[in-house]
């Protein structure tokens, strides 16, 4: 392998928009194949899947990963964040915005849209007294597009006021002329405490919650009151719950029982590390809370269920509006706060893209917060590195195999291009002591070009080593660290059938279940089992003969 100097790699677009920092290389022939993980110690078994991807298709809720055991589009709609009125909108925010290649903004994002007054521009506070927020709704919607973003706009309700709602909206649409992407009713009403009262009769003492079913009805109320104003607006039936997991599935069984097929979507709020008590937590138990049951991978799959019980024939999406680490405070305020982020947000990054999230909102785009792009001094954070030097080069197709490995800690998730030119591979370890390789070797494969970028808690910024080469390095992950490898092709793949394999793998591999169950909990942090990619030849030229055997 000989030095090379940094290769040209493109930045998956932002909607409308593309941004690119560097144009596709042009490379040989085939296709790379075969994921193999080692860890620098003892290994469980492993096992790999080839799965050879078929043409891509667009979900329509911009969805990613898997779907019945096909490649889905990572649509536009996945990558966002949060914006709130706290701060201006200027030169820093626009700047962070386009570098992390966002395309969705959840506004005014969080506790906010429950307590913002949109036409008088004040924000009300348990006690009852009001703010002015430096951000309005019309200096919002300059913003907005002028970066060319589409919005997540949160509607107040906890005062449970349909008809204020579908002012709001008027005043959006008419007024300012802006027309969000959804519309999202309230946030985290599991919390609530002034439910059913006017803004100007809060006070701090009150303890006014909402239920499931008293909120269910409420969502009902709010659409007939909005699509009288707009029939064509689309809903997010549930704005995060604000208890984290516990009782997740029976708020979404509950309002998408009583709204069904009015509802576009159903959002939960994540923050694995959140509900944690006491005081200094250990950095080791920081990272094993992506493993809990406050983690994508144990939520996704009965918030699903969920969804399907409750409305069978409904096509309702699953998103994201809030993800982070946690919020603040508590034991691990520290670790969200320092570079330990961006490993735990990889991971979470992660599960996000293999469960086929349609929409992942990070917490914030500026805010106080650990996790947030930008400080409240409007400065970059290391997350704003994280999407800029490393998010922002992953591919629009997923491309689903799982591969298992006794070693705690570790994921990665690969995508490719459009066109099959290119590979990317995101790679995250959360071991604070264990150095594990991804091994990918070359199956009738000669890659022109690639480069890796490698970030640990040693380096300020991730650390690029380009490379020329007809056989695909190793990344080789220092503990507490992330890798993303980018690998150029030379022409497109061709359409692809998923193929059955016959003749078996080499000694001490064998294939586990490719059922969609088993795809969908390929992330799941506390098997650490995670998708990798194995791609077959064309059909015609017979397959891998001796080493995979005919696909």
């Amino acid at each position: 392998m000989r030095p090379a100097p940094p290769p040209t790699v493109s930045r998956r677009p932002t909607g409308p928009k593309p941004l690119s920092r560097f144009a596709a290389v042009v490379a040989t022939l085939a296709v790379l194949a075969a994921l193999t993980v080692l860890a620098l110690g003892p290994l469980g078994s492993v096992g790999v899947a080839p799965v050879t991807p078929p043409r891509p298709v667009t979900s329509a809720a911009g969805g990613a990963g898997v779907t019945n055991g096909t490649p889905v589009v990572l649509g536009p709609a996945f990558w966002g964040a949060n914006l709130r009125p706290y701060y201006s909108l200027g030169t820093n925010q626009t700047s962070a915005f386009g570098a992390a290649s966002l395309s969705y903004v959840r506004w005014p994002g969080g506790a906010v849209a429950d307590r913002l007054n949109v036409t008088a521009n004040r924000i009300y506070n348990d006690s009852g007294s009001s703010y002015t927020p430096p951000t309005s709704a019309a200096a919002f919607v300059r913003w907005c597009v002028s970066v060319g973003c589409q919005a997540i706009v949160g509607l107040p309700g906890e005062i449970d006021s349909p008809s204020t709602a579908a002012y709001d909206v008027a005043y959006f649409e008419h007024t300012l002329n802006f027309t969000p992407a959804y519309f999202e009713i309230g946030n985290e009403p599991a919390v609530w405490t002034h439910y059913g009262r006017s803004w100007s009769s809060w006070n701090s003492t009150q303890s006014l919650n909402a239920t499931p079913t008293s909120y269910a009805s409420l969502v009902h109320a709010y659409i007939a009151k909005v699509r009288a104003v707009d029939p064509t607006a689309r809903f997010i039936g549930l704005p995060g719950l604000g208890t984290g997991a516990w009782g997740e599935t029976t708020w979404i069984r509950a309002v998408v029982q009583a709204n069904g097929a009015n509802l576009s979507a159903v959002a939960i709020h994540v923050y694995p590390a959140g509900a944690a008590t006491g005081t200094n937590g250990t950095l080791q138990a920081f990272y094993a809370t992506l493993g809990s049951s406050s983690s994508l991978a144990q939520r996704v799959p009965a918030d699903r269920a969920a969804i399907a019980t409750a409305c069978p024939t409904c096509a309702i999406s699953l998103f994201a509006s809030e993800l982070g680490s946690g919020t603040a405070g508590g034991p691990y305020d520290a670790w969200m706060n320092g570079f330990a982020v961006v490993p735990y947000l990889s991971s979470e990054f992660v599960s996000a893209v293999a469960l086929n999230l349609s929409n992942v909102d990070v917490f914030a785009l500026q805010s106080a917060y650990g996790g947030s792009l930008l400080a409240p001094d409007g400065s970059s954070t290391v997350v704003a590195t994280l999407y800029d030097e490393m998010l922002t080069k992953l591919d629009p197709v997923v491309v689903p195999t799982p591969l298992a490995t006794a070693r705690n800690g570790v994921s990665a998730v690969v995508t490719r291009a459009l066109d099959g030119t290119r590979y990317a591979v995101l790679a995250a370890n959360a071991n604070l002591t264990a150095t594990v390789t991804v091994s990918l070797r070359g199956l009738n494969v000669t890659p022109q070009a690639g480069a890796t970028w490698s970030w640990s808690n040693a380096s300020a910024s991730p650390v690029l080593h380009a490379w020329v080469s007809t056989t695909v390095p190793s990344l080789t992950l220092a503990p507490e660290s992330v890798e993303l490898m980018v690998v150029n092709l030379s022409s497109a793949l061709g359409e692809k059938t998923l193929s059955r394999l016959a003749g078996g793998l080499p000694p001490g591999l064998t294939f586990p279940s490719l059922s969609p169950a088993t795809i969908l909990g390929a992330v799941a942090p506390t098997s650490m089992t995670f998708p990798c990619w194995a791609v077959a030849e064309r059909r015609a030229r017979g397959g891998f003969g001796g080493l995979l055997g005919r696909v």
